[in-house]
C-alpha cells in the first residue's frame, strides 16, 4: 500500500482522485459580510454629513431672516413709516423706540464723519472728510449699523 506523498492528504481526503469542485457562482459569506460593513460605514458618515449640512441651512436662513427684518425695519425709517422720533436732551442723540415686526426695536442716528470716497479723484476742490448720518438699529438682540447720506 503506498501512502500519500507529504502535502498531499487534503487530495486524499477529498476524494475522486485529487479533483477540486469547480467553485460555485456567488459571493461567500466573508465577502457580503465585509460588503455590509464597507456599506453601513458609508451610509452612517453620509447620515451624519447630511445632519451637519441641515443644521448649518437652518442657521442660515435664521441670520437671512434677521437681516431681512432689520433691512425692513430700516426701509419703514427712511420712509416715515416709524413714529416721530425722540431726542435725548442730554446727548442730544435722536432715536426711535417701539414694536414692529414681532420684536421691540430702538434705533439711534448720530452724524459721523467719515473719509471722502472721491477726494483726491476729481480735480474740484472739496474736503478730505464729509459727515453722513449713522443709524444703529438694536433689533430681536441684533445690532446693525446702516449709513445714510440724508
Amino acid at each position: 500500500m503506498k501512502l500519500p506523498a507529504c502535502g498531499r492528504r487534503s487530495d486524499a481526503r477529498r476524494g475522486g482522485g485529487g479533483r477540486r469542485r469547480p467553485r460555485a457562482p456567488g459571493f461567500t459569506l466573508l465577502e457580503a459580510v465585509v460588503a455590509l460593513g464597507i456599506l453601513s460605514a458609508a451610509m452612517i458618515v453620509i447620515l451624519q454629513i447630511r445632519a451637519q449640512v441641515m443644521g448649518v441651512g437652518a442657521e442660515v436662513r435664521r441670520v437671512a431672516d434677521a437681516q431681512r427684518e432689520q433691512e425692513m425695519l430700516f426701509q419703514m425709517l427712511i420712509n416715515g413709516a416709524l413714529p416721530n422720533p425722540r431726542s435725548d436732551p442730554e446727548t442730544g442723540v435722536t432715536y426711535w423706540e417701539g414694536r414692529e415686526l414681532g420684536g421691540d426695536y430702538r434705533i439711534t442716528r448720530r452724524l459721523v464723519e467719515v473719509s471722502n470716497p472721491v477726494y483726491g479723484q476729481l480735480n474740484a476742490e472739496m474736503q478730505p472728510t464729509v459727515y453722513v448720518v449713522q443709524y444703529t438699529i438694536e433689533f430681536k438682540g441684533r445690532t446693525s449699523e446702516y449709513f445714510w447720506n440724508r
